[in-house]
C-alpha cells in the first residue's frame, strides 16, 4: 500500500482552552502519545503548544489519528483532520510560516516545529519523510517571513486594538476596562494595559480564584463573569477574550436608556464573545477581527501580506507533495522498466541464438525489431517513465505524474517483491 502524510489538529481556531489543556503541552505527555501512535503509524511528530495540538503521522490511512482523539467524545467533536498528503503538507507550511497564529506571522512557532521536530527524533519517531518535511517547513516559515514581511506588519489584534481605542479616546490612564478572560489573549490585554498606567481594569472570570490572582499581580480589580452585566455598564471599554460565548446583551445595553454612556466593545475572543448585534446602537462602538481589517489600514496591510504569504505556502507545498510522490515512486517504477529491459534483452540473446547465423544487418533489424514489441507490450504512462528514470530527460513526465496515471501500480510492487 502507498504511504501517505496525515494530520489531526485542536487549535484556538476550532476549540477553546479548556479543551486544549485535556491533552497536555508538556514535553512528557508528548512523548507518551507518540509511543501510542508508533504502534500503527510508520513515523510521528506532535506539535504541542499552548494554543495548538497537532499530529502529523506517515502511515496507509488515517485511521490511527482517528482512534486516538475518538476515545475522548469531547476532543473528537474538536478536532480537525487533514486526510491527504496535500492537506497535511499545507497546514504545516501555513502554521511554520505563522499563518495559523492568533498574531499572523508569530515567530514563536518557528521555535515550536523545531523542538517538535528534535522530540521526535530523540524518540526514535521521525524517519525520512517527516524529518525532510520539517526542515522543509522552517526554512519556508522564514522565506514567507523574509518575502512578505507579514511577522512586521501583523502586529497582534491586541495592539491594533489599544492603538485604535487610543486614536479614538486619546491616553487610556483614566478610562474604566473591562477585561473578560484570563486565557493567553486576556493576560496579553491586562499587560498592555499595565504597560500604558491604566488605573480602573477589572477583569472576570467563570474561575474567580484564578480572575483574582491576574489583577493581584496587575494591581487591578477581579469579579465572577456572572456580575459581568453590572461592570459592563460601569466600563467605557469592554474587552472580550475568553473562549466561550459571554451573556451581556441585549439586558445590559437597552436602547431605551438615552444616558447611556459611549462604550467600546473590542472582541477578541475565539470564538466570538458578545452578539453582533451590538453594533447597531448609537451608544456603542463594536469591533471584531473581522472588521478590525475595515477600519485601520495597518490591519490591511497585514491582510494583503497574509494573502502574499498564503500563495507562497501553496505553491511550496504543491512542489512538496510532487517530490513526495517522486519519492515513494520511483525507487518502485525505475527498477520495474530496468527489470523490463533486462527481460527484453535476454529475450533477444535467446532468440538469436537460435537463428542460424544471422547477418549484421539482419541482427540489427531484429533487435529494432524486439525493441518495439517489447515497448508495445508496455504501459504507455511507463514508456513516459524511461525518458526519466533512464534518460534522465528532465522535461520527462515525472514519477509522480506518471504514477498517477498507472493502473496497475500495486501490481508492478508484487512483480518486484517476487522477481
Amino acid at each position: 500500500m502507498a504511504k501517505h502524510i496525515f494530520g489531526a489538529e485542536i487549535s484556538h481556531e476550532n476549540a477553546p482552552l479548556h479543551v486544549r489543556e485535556k491533552l497536555g503541552t508538556d514535553d512528557a505527555s508528548v512523548k507518551q502519545y507518540i509511543q501510542q501512535l508508533k504502534k500503527d503509524l510508520d513515523e510521528v511528530c506532535i506539535v504541542s503548544t499552548s494554543s495548538r495540538f497537532v499530529i502529523y503521522g506517515v502511515g496507509q490511512n488515517i485511521t490511527p489519528l482517528i482512534n486516538f482523539f475518538f476515545r475522548d467524545p469531547i476532543l473528537f467533536h474538536y478536532v480537525q483532520f487533514y486526510k491527504n498528503t496535500e492537506a497535511a503538507v499545507g497546514h504545516l507550511f501555513a502554521t511554520a510560516s505563522g499563518l495559523c497564529s492568533q498574531v499572523k506571522g508569530d515567530r514563536h512557532i518557528l521555535t515550536q516545529v523545531k523542538h517538535a521536530h528534535q522530540v521526535g527524533l530523540n524518540t526514535g519517531s521521525i524517519g525520512l519523510l517527516l524529518d525532510s518535511l520539517l526542515r522543509e517547513a522552517v526554512a519556508i516559515g522564514r522565506k514567507v517571513r523574509t518575502q512578505t514581511g507579514i511577522d512586521q506588519h501583523c502586529v497582534s489584534l491586541v495592539d491594533l486594538g489599544l492603538d485604535m481605542l487610543r486614536q479614538r479616546l486619546g491616553e487610556l490612564t483614566e478610562k474604566k476596562v473591562l477585561v473578560i478572560g484570563t486565557g493567553k489573549m486576556a493576560r496579553l490585554v491586562v499587560d498592555r494595559l499595565y504597560a500604558d498606567g491604566c488605573k480602573h481594569v477589572t477583569i472576570v472570570s467563570q474561575d474567580a480564584q484564578r480572575a483574582g490572582m491576574l489583577a493581584a499581580r496587575m494591581h487591578m480589580q477581579a469579579g465572577h463573569i456572572r456580575n459581568v452585566a453590572h461592570y459592563f455598564m460601569q466600563a467605557d471599554i469592554i474587552v472580550g477574550a475568553t473562549d466561550r460565548p459571554v451573556s451581556i446583551f441585549p439586558t445590559a445595553a437597552k436602547p431605551q436608556q438615552p444616558s447611556l454612556q459611549k462604550r467600546f466593545v473590542l472582541d477578541f475572543g475565539a470564538p466570538p464573545n458578545f452578539d453582533r448585534a451590538m453594533a447597531q446602537y448609537d451608544s456603542i462602538e463594536f469591533f471584531d477581527r473581522d472588521n478590525f481589517y475595515e477600519q485601520l489600514p495597518a490591519a490591511a496591510q497585514c491582510r494583503n501580506s497574509y494573502d502574499e504569504a498564503r500563495k507562497i505556502v501553496h505553491a511550496e507545498a504543491k512542489e512538496f507533495v510532487s517530490l513526495f510522490a517522486q519519492f515513494y515512486t520511483t525507487p518502485i517504477l525505475a527498477p520495474y522498466w530496468v527489470s523490463r529491459l533486462s527481460t527484453k534483452d535476454n529475450s533477444l540473446k535467446g532468440f538469436l541464438l537460435r537463428m542460424n547465423k544471422p547477418s549484421s544487418r539482419d541482427a540489427v533489424r531484429l533487435r529494432k525489431l524486439t525493441y518495439r514489441f517489447v515497448h508495445r507490450l508496455e504501459d504507455e504512462q511507463l514508456q513516459k517513465l524511461r525518458l526519466y528514470t533512464v534518460t534522465g530527460d528532465t522535461q520527462a513526465p515525472s514519477p509522480a505524474e506518471v504514477v498517477r496515471n498507472v493502473r496497475s501500480f500495486e501490481n508492478i510492487r508484487f512483480y518486484l517483491s517476487v522477481n
